[in-house]
């Protein structure tokens, strides 16, 4: 299981790293980046999450529903 890490590093800034649990221990899978700012935390934290959808190869839920129709339509009715 992948999660998301705010570490206080020394300096003041914050580092955002990726993380997996194996055998009882966090490996660090990427560090995304550090920041200071709040702002500037939260879009680190943000493309962190996006980037463990992708390590995870999971697809986000969707909610809009003419986005849903619009998938479905895409993927069940295509043309013989």
């Amino acid at each position: 299981m992948m999660f998301v890490r705010k570490k206080k590093n020394s300096s003041g800034s914050v580092s955002i790293q990726i993380l997996q649990k194996e055998h009882g221990r966090n490996q660090l899978v990427k560090s995304i980046g550090s920041a200071i700012g709040v702002s500037e935390i939260a879009l680190l934290v943000a493309k962190a999450n996006k980037e463990v959808e992708v390590l995870n190869k999971q697809r986000s839920i969707c909610f809009n529903r003419s986005d849903f129709n619009n998938e479905i339509k895409g993927t069940y009715m295509r043309p013989l």
